[in-house]
């Protein structure tokens, strides 16, 4: 929905007259920014709006050819467009004819070097033909950021935040007075490394360039900039509370390059259930799946039961995103359950064997999805658990349908609906990846349908509607 509003907000935005809309650099977009646009696109074209995207060669839009836009690729800029590019970034110094043609000539075309070269040549103090130019872009930004003296620590600082960041972070992190921030921010926008966000409120600044901020955290040793990261990493959890809430990944990703890895599988978790709980599946998953990535790194003791925390939500994820007869979503419900009765863990088990069940019964492997719909009822009568029960009766019924058995599927599935108590088992919606009412009642409908008892099926079916 809320999708839905933010295309409908940009369409409205053309009905005074024609508008623009621009997406730059969307290779780096999230999945949910990507979804955005692919529903402008795909959806029927709004009178008056023009949408411009910029993106790298290398990226592969998840929209399909009905979203009809034409495709243009930049060449690089003419000699003569470089030339004045050159010029201008040089204001008013003057560089020796010959300098500017290597300049030119190394420039490639591609107007970001051309205006880094010369700035790192100006900045090197030198206009002559003599001088040595950087070998690469890489080698210029990071020739620049070393010419900034001590503010380049800031500068590093700021890269680890991120591209855009709040000068209160900033100052918390570096702990530098805000007098002496003040001189070093007003430094770093002179030499044209970050710019001020207009109309942000407290101040915040953004990095020219994706690349000036790569050079700024690549010139960072590796030790020194997993301390940075723990830094920052502490600082905002001690600081900074409100925004670890809304968006716990930030946390996470700086406890992963910090190589804490403990603390950081326990944020994504966080981040991947809070994405889940507002339907950001893609998210959810790339966040549970970083979580994953680190479990290899935990201390035995514990680490299974964390891979499941981790599991359990991400199966869910992919069920909603994938579907429940995915290939990775049944990968995930499999290993869930491995761990989840190796552990002995009956509250993770439920989701687990009620996820592997369904896997099955979708591809068709009735006789195998069998096996897990009886373990969940099986449990349930040796722990005399009411939810588990409910579930498993579910389940059964379920299978027993689609095995032929109608009255046995009958028995089951009225059982475990009589069971359902919508403020205590709604919430299942999102553990499980199903209402239970729901899917209890469409079972039981066709059921009833089996078994010739048309009316009833009807009135049953409607009510669930």
């Amino acid at each position: 929905q809320l999708q839905g509003l933010l295309v409908d907000w940009l369409a409205g935005t053309a009905g005074d007259g024609p508008g623009l809309v621009v997406w730059e650099d969307v290779h780096w977009a999230d999945p949910t920014t990507l979804a955005v646009i692919r529903r402008l696109l795909e959806g029927t074209p709004p009178p008056g709006l023009m949408t411009l995207l910029s993106t790298r060669p290398h990226f592969q839009p998840p929209w399909g050819a009905q979203a009809m836009l034409p495709r243009r690729v930049l060449q690089p800029m003419d000699r003569a467009a470089i030339e004045q590019l050159v010029q201008r970034a040089a204001g008013t110094r003057t560089l020796a004819p010959a300098l500017r043609e290597r300049i030119v000539a190394m420039a490639e075309g591609v107007p970001l070097y051309a205006e880094q070269i010369t700035r790192s040549v100006l900045e090197a103090g030198g206009d002559s033909a003599a001088i040595e130019l950087p070998a690469s872009l890489q080698a210029s930004l990071t020739a620049r950021l070393d010419r900034l003296g001590p503010v380049k620590v800031v500068a590093q600082m700021a890269a680890l935040l991120g591209r855009d960041f709040s000068t209160e972070l900033l100052g918390a992190v570096t702990a530098l007075a805000p007098p002496d921030l003040a001189a070093a921010l007003a430094r770093l926008v002179e030499g044209d490394v970050l710019q001020p966000v207009p109309g942000s409120t407290p101040p915040r600044f953004s990095f020219r360039h994706a690349l000036l901020q790569a050079a700024a955290s690549d010139s960072l040793l590796r030790a020194a900039r997993r301390g940075a990261h723990e830094r920052i990493a502490q600082v905002l959890m001690a600081q900074f509370p409100d925004a670890v809430e809304l968006a716990p990944e930030i946390l996470a990703a700086h406890w992963t390059a910090a190589a804490r890895a403990t603390e950081a599988v326990a944020q994504w978790r966080r981040a991947g259930e809070r994405a889940l709980a507002r339907s950001a599946m893609a998210e959810a998953a790339a966040h549970l799946r970083s979580g994953l990535a680190l479990v290899k790194e935990l201390p035995e003791a514990g680490r299974d039961a964390q891979e499941l925390a981790l599991l359990i939500p991400l199966a869910s994820a992919l069920r909603a995103s994938q579907g429940v007869g995915a290939p990775d979503t049944g990968a995930a419900y499999e290993r869930a359950c491995t761990l989840a009765e190796a552990l002995g863990d009956r509250q993770q088990l439920i989701p687990a064997l009620n996820g592997r069940y369904s896997f099955l019964l979708v591809s068709g492997r009735f006789a195998a999805a069998s096996v897990p719909a009886q373990k969940l009822l099986d449990a349930a009568s040796a722990s005399g658990d009411a939810l588990l029960e409910m579930i498993g009766l579910r389940a059964v019924g379920a299978m027993a349908f689609h095995m032929g058995e109608a009255r046995k599927a009958r028995d089951h599935l009225e059982r475990g609906l009589a069971m359902y108590v919508p403020e205590r088992h709604a919430s299942l919606a999102v553990t499980l990846g199903i209402d239970h009412f729901v899917m209890s009642t469409n079972f039981l409908g066709m059921t009833l349908w089996v078994l010739d008892e048309d009316e009833a099926a009807r009135r049953l079916l409607k009510r669930n509607l």
